[in-house]
């Protein structure tokens, strides 16, 4: 059994509250080492037949971004839940936040299933995250949804 699901980021980013660059992310998020994980997922993107781990590759075969980044305070997550059909055939659609200030009060950062191994169905083949921002940034003239997430052990 496969997850049918699709992730789409907000419309609108959030301009000058947030940083407009990997740098000043990183200062915001308190994740001194975000841009080599920027690295790391831009080699992966653009190397998808590449069966190394992008860990082990020299920073100087992954590409580095040096461009403008736009951040985002929410994404949607479309996908089908069989046992639920209370949508349209199952079809869900949730909200998820990383927002620094939830309605004026707090921040709201959201957990997330995601998919880690998708031979193993179920919730076997999926871990536990907590989003911790939605950016996007420029690669080769297309636009690249990102996600920062924390892992849970």
């Amino acid at each position: 059994m496969s997850v049918l699901a699709h992730v789409e980021l907000a419309k609108t980013p959030q301009g000058t509250k947030h940083a407009g660059c990997i740098p000043g992310l990183s200062a915001e998020l308190n994740i001194p080492n975000l841009a080599k994980l920027v690295r790391w997922f831009l080699f992966e993107q653009s190397n998808p037949n590449d069966a190394r781990d992008p860990t082990e590759v020299s920073l100087l075969e992954s590409p580095y971004y040096w461009g403008q980044i736009s951040v985002f305070n929410s994404a949607s997550s479309t996908y089908r839940a069989p046992s639920d059909l209370s949508g349209i055939g199952g079809m869900k659609r949730e909200y998820i936040r990383a927002c620094p200030l939830w309605r004026n009060k707090c921040a709201r950062n959201d957990c997330i299933f995601v998919i880690t191994n998708p031979d193993t169905h179920g919730m076997g083949g999926m871990d536990v995250a907590h989003v911790m921002a939605f950016f996007s940034l420029r690669q080769h003239g297309k636009q690249v949804p990102c996600a920062v997430v924390c892992w849970f052990n």
